[in-house]
């Protein structure tokens, strides 16, 4: 069923918490950039390719980190394969070193707060929070998601993604609810 576009693997381990005090924190601090709104592209010709576009986005050069208000993620990671995650709030954690613009698509971006995926396969999934790896393509939750498509859902808690090899594994509380139809043909696909 979902082996058209994603392998689910289910476990009970957990996960490494994302860090929510850095977004407070960022709250406090005179940002010393704010850009509003940001529209950023990742130059590129090949694949992955990166996009990140916010209605508002504080960047604090001294602390290696930004705050995005109301953003739009877009991650191609193959020709016509992409994924776009929206959400309220992230915090987003470069290296300081680099020009913080041009470091946000190997960028860690955190949001304690629920984010919605949509996936080009007709996949997509809703997280009570998310942690992204610009770098590695992975994708982390501690909280519920639920993961659906036209004939299925799968509700779970916590969650590890890579978006380069197309996987997602749910790690515990995990429940599907399929229509009986997609069952048969996922069967006879042999993905089940």
């Amino acid at each position: 069923l979902i082996g058209t576009f994603v392998s689910v693997y289910i476990s009970d381990n957990g996960i490494d918490e994302p860090v929510s005090s850095d977004l407070e924190n960022a709250e406090d601090a005179i940002p010393t950039v704010s850009i509003k709104p940001l529209k950023f592209s990742q130059a590129t010709t090949g694949f992955p390719k990166f996009s990140l576009s916010a209605e508002k986005a504080d960047f604090f050069q001294d602390k290696g980190s930004g705050k995005l208000s109301n953003f739009k993620l877009v991650y191609t990671y193959e020709k016509g394969k992409k994924v776009v995650v929206t959400g309220v709030e992230a915090l987003v954690k470069v290296n300081i070193d680099d020009d913080l613009t041009m470091g946000l698509g190997e960028a860690e971006i955190i949001c304690n707060k629920p984010v919605k995926a949509v996936f080009t396969s007709g996949m997509n999934f809703i997280s009570q929070d998310l942690q992204w790896s610009g770098s590695q393509g992975n994708v982390s939750a501690k909280g519920n998601v639920r993961l659906y498509g036209n004939d299925f859902e799968i509700e779970g808690k916590g969650m590890r993604a890579n978006l380069k090899e197309e996987t997602i594994e749910l790690l515990s509380d995990v429940k599907l609810m399929v229509i009986p139809g997609a069952l048969n043909k996922a069967g006879k696909d042999g993905f089940i």
